[in-house]
């Protein structure tokens, strides 16, 4: 699925090893003392894992938070309030890392617990509802991925309003889903969606509204609309270029995005200038 496979919209600063080596030594230290059940403890390591999966360190995320939720089901169940969060954590995590078969497994076991304890329609079903339909959509159950994330997306709507984080996640969701089966149009309106509320939230220089209006250039791209494709690209490397860097990997994507738009004018030199 195209959103889960963007490069996530912050990094930890430094060398990867150094962050594994560090994330290492919280989960001996942490499960250590945590093997003993301490909720609070656990809670922390659980924390760490997010902070980690928040940076799009994925592959230490998934070390932390699959001890936390082992740890979680341990002491208190695999139903308890607790167990549910860290199984939705760990099913986020593992659709970054694109391992949507136990995803869905951890996801439709965390949506089943909540609709039956909280209610279908609370809204931390609905998050795992979301979490969800991502990973049945990487995992090409395209169908009932479209018909949870939708539903996902009303119900967000409906409780924290258009201008939220949730509602905008879930919004990107549905916009991907409609890319990745060319479903242009759908996706469109689903991705400028998108845009006005991060730039309302956000602002017009976060992370993840440059994100998003690069998702926007490239489903141009897809649909040959270059000039409008060359656009969204030139306005994304530009806020890229200042926020993040000329080196940075995202500001590198779409300059090669703009590149590509270029070349498909027939603008072959300016296309070569934009990649020097």
């Amino acid at each position: 699925m195209a959103l889960a496979k963007e490069a996530d919209a912050s990094r930890l600063g430094g060398d990867e090893d150094a962050i594994y080596d560090a994330s290492s030594a919280v989960v001996r230290l942490l499960g250590m003392q945590t093997e003993t059940g301490d909720i609070d403890q656990i809670q922390e390591l659980e924390r760490q894992g997010k902070a980690l999966h928040q940076s799009g360190s994925y592959l230490v995320a998934n070390m932390v938070l699959r001890k936390s939720h082992v740890l979680f089901e341990r002491k208190l169940g695999s139903v308890h309030p607790y167990t549910l969060s860290a199984a939705n954590n760990l099913g986020a995590n593992l659709i970054a890392l694109e391992q949507p078969v136990e995803a869905v497994s951890l996801l439709e076991h965390v949506v089943d617990q909540r609709a039956r304890i909280l209610g279908s329609e609370h809204i931390a079903t609905v998050a795992a509802m979301a979490n969800l339909g991502n990973a049945l959509a990487l995992a090409g159950n395209l169908p009932r991925a479209e018909e949870l994330l939708k539903q996902s997306l009303d119900a967000r709507i409906e409780k924290l309003g258009e201008n939220h984080a949730e509602t905008l996640l879930s919004r990107l969701y549905l916009a991907s889903l409609y890319r990745d089966q060319q479903r242009h149009p759908e996706a469109d309106t689903n991705f400028r969606s998108a845009l006005k509320t991060a730039n309302n939230v956000d602002g017009p220089y976060a992370i993840a509204t440059m994100k998003i209006l690069h998702m926007l250039a490239q489903n141009q791209l897809d649909q040959q609309k270059y000039e409008q494709a060359e656009s969204y690209f030139l306005h994304a490397l530009t806020r890229r270029a200042q926020v993040l860097g000329e080196g940075h990997p995202d500001t590198i994507a779409s300059k090669t995005g703009l590149a590509q738009s270029l070349r498909a004018q027939g603008l072959v030199e300016e296309a070569e200038q934009v990649m020097r």
